[in-house]
């Protein structure tokens, strides 16, 4: 009963007090009461004799004037004169969380909780209580009925104040009284309403990194951690400054969800921020904050089940399994964070000291508790600062700057690595423009003219920059000369091969028209930049009369009036610089068409996963080029595209009948 004996111990006890002499409007309750425990209802009679009760003072703890973790029933008495008068009296008692009945000469006239059998343990805010009138010159016998939960030691968590008493006087001053206490406990702990405000700006910030950055779920379980924690923060505040009337378990249960959702969030965030696997620290962080949860989940709904008659000795070995089980969680975070930092992650290092200091915090905090359910207030009474490490602006406790240096480094990190970020993208986009520039100067844009063919030519790159090239260009005997290659790999790495493979490929071809003697060339300057991974390449040259001599480096065979050609094939080009290529020669009559195409034609592959195929590809291959590239994308592109059709013209004179069809030359290394 140590709290509900700090708030009633009121002014009037071996020696009653007497307002009618001393006219003050209102005065503290100091004196002692006489107390008793256990129950007798005769008790609350103004006639009971209780000269014979002890005397116990209102602002010492009960457990250290002789009644040390006494549970049950105990009644309070005194006697207090005030004015028969018009005026209206009352008497004003703190906040407190036990059942409680108040007499006033024999007569309920209050009752706060639940007595047994239906105990119910209550938060009750501070309490202005009317008196009723007195009787000139006789004193009003005030009794308090109260019964003590088993969890009755003297707990001031971090050494705090002595309690206030409570005071008498009359009832429009008290109320003035009671209204200036709670906006006092309002300020007090406005530091919290402020970490709050703190958090979820925090996490509406994430939500709107997320949403400009989705592949970056750091993002999001930042937002997550900050928003949760925001509801627990303030769902505390609103509880500490006794701002409702409630039983206070059922929203513990909701703020130990909020405390485990926010803390598996934190790790989610820091895997994805330190780009960590799912090692085995984080599973045994989590199995901590896990193990930690259902510790806490498991003593409130015993509290529930049976209100009020948990032992003190269990609440204590309940709040020392909560320490013992989450210290691992800020073990396995620590060591995290110092691992990254030692591998030179700059966001670790910079988390490492306020995420050390809240570990620390919270954890004493949680140890000062358990020493405070053990009645161990000499200890505790050494560690009051935590609670008022500053009184400007507002009271600041050490959990409060531990909070805020913990929101000031995460604010940190991600407005640094936004704009490392940006600034990486904005370099990564000025590359791909000078990427695109150089392949728009290397790849035409027209079709060049050549006298006796029709030529067609479509290129879909996949992304900013392609990895796909083609040249189709007159030789100074009239003959054309058709190439179509492709890159391993994509975006910026691919591009630049293009450059270097289709800059070679115009020096090549001032010194021979011959296919095979270009992929020579070409497979040669590959190898000797080490472009880092290979290119396939396709060369035909068609001459006037039609005839045609072609050389394959690992490419798809072209299509010659919608039927694929056996062509020999070579090794793709920057694998060995020993490769040799052969060349195959063919004719086109007046009127064929010949289609060289790319593999993001054939590889186009739709949501089912099913690929565009050779097949597809071959029932088109007469189509126009523009008709072959919208029919691969639209099943599904995933790489780049590129179609060339070369159709022979009618009336062009034809080569030689009997070189219509192929003939296998000398390789070329």
């Amino acid at each position: 009963m140590a709290v509900l004996l700090l708030v009633f111990a009121a002014s009037v006890g071996a020696q009653a007090s007497e307002f009618l002499r001393d006219r003050v409007p209102m005065a503290e309750a100091t004196e002692p009461w006489r107390f008793h425990i256990g129950d007798d209802p005769n008790w609350a009679e103004p006639s009971f004799d209780d000269s014979s009760w002890s005397l116990i003072k209102p602002n010492v703890p009960w457990s250290a004037q002789g009644y040390s973790n006494y549970a049950g029933f105990g009644w309070y008495r005194a006697k207090l004169y005030i004015p028969a008068d018009s005026r209206q009296y009352a008497i004003y008692i703190p906040s407190f969380s036990d059942s409680v009945q108040i007499f006033a000469d024999g007569h309920l006239i209050a009752q706060y909780g639940g007595m047994p059998p239906q105990q119910r343990v209550y938060i009750i805010p501070p309490t202005v209580i009317p008196l009723p009138r007195a009787r000139s010159g006789e004193p009003i016998v005030l009794a308090i009925r109260a019964w003590q939960w088993l969890y009755g030691t003297p707990a001031r968590m971090l050494g705090e104040e002595q309690p206030v008493s409570p005071r008498v006087g009359e009832l429009a001053t008290l109320r003035q009284w009671a209204d200036l206490q709670k906006k006092e406990t309002f300020w007090a702990h406005v530091a919290d309403g402020f970490v709050a405000i703190v958090l979820l700006i925090g996490g509406l910030a994430g939500l709107g990194l997320f949403a400009l950055r989705r592949s970056e779920r750091e993002y999001l379980w930042f937002a997550l951690y900050e928003l949760l924690q925001a509801g627990y923060v303030l769902g505390f505040s609103i509880d500490v400054s006794n701002s409702f009337l409630g039983w206070r378990h059922r929203q513990e249960i909701v703020w130990g969800l909020l405390s485990f959702a926010y803390s598996v969030a934190f790790l989610f965030f820091l895997g994805h921020l330190l780009k960590l696997r799912c090692s085995r620290l984080i599973r045994f962080a989590l199995a901590s904050t896990v193990a930690t949860q259902a510790v806490f989940q498991i003593g409130e709904l015993v509290w529930i089940l049976t209100p009020g008659t948990m032992p003190w000795k269990a609440v204590a070995l309940w709040n020392g399994a909560q320490v013992f089980t989450i210290l691992p969680y800020w073990i396995c975070v620590l060591i995290l964070l110092w691992r990254a930092g030692r591998r030179g992650v700059p966001d670790a290092r910079l988390l490492l000291f306020p995420i050390g200091l809240e570990a620390v915090v919270s954890n004493l905090v949680l140890a000062l508790w358990v020493l405070s359910t053990l009645g161990l207030d000499r200890i505790t009474a050494h560690f009051y600062w935590f609670q008022t490490l500053a009184t400007w602006p507002f009271p600041i406790s050490v959990n409060h700057v531990s909070y805020l240096l913990v929101q000031s480094s995460l604010v940190a990190i991600l407005v640094l690595r936004f704009a490392r970020t940006r600034y990486q993208e904005e370099q990564l986009t000025s590359e791909f423009e000078a990427a695109r520039a150089v392949q728009q100067v290397l790849i035409p844009e027209k079709n060049p003219i050549i006298p006796g063919f029709e030529i067609e030519c479509v290129y879909k790159p996949a992304g900013h920059v392609g990895g796909d090239f083609f040249k189709i260009a007159p030789t100074p005997a009239g003959s054309a000369l058709v190439v179509v290659g492709d890159v391993s790999g994509k975006g910026l790495p691919a591009a630049m091969t293009v450059s270097l493979l289709v800059g070679s490929l115009h020096t090549a071809a001032t010194a021979t028209t011959n296919p095979a003697a270009i992929l020579a060339i070409l497979n040669e300057c590959a190898v000797a930049h080490s472009i880092g991974g290979f290119a396939t390449c396709l060369i035909v040259r068609i001459d006037p009369d039609g005839k045609a001599i072609a050389a394959n480096a690992g490419h798809l065979a072209p299509y010659l009036n919608g039927k694929e050609l056996a062509l020999a094939n070579g090794l793709p080009l920057g694998i060995t610089a020993t490769a040799t290529y052969s060349e195959d020669t063919f004719s086109l009559a007046p009127g064929d068409q010949l289609t060289l195409l790319t593999d993001g034609v054939v590889e186009a592959r739709d949501r089912q996963g099913e690929l565009f195929g050779f097949d597809r590809t071959a029932s088109i291959a007469t189509t126009s080029a523009d008709s072959i590239a919208q029919s691969a994308q639209a099943h599904g592109q995933e790489d780049d595209i590129t179609v060339l059709k070369i159709r022979r013209q009618s009336g062009a004179s034809e080569a030689n009948p009997t070189e219509r069809w192929m003939t296998i030359g000398n390789p070329v290394r």
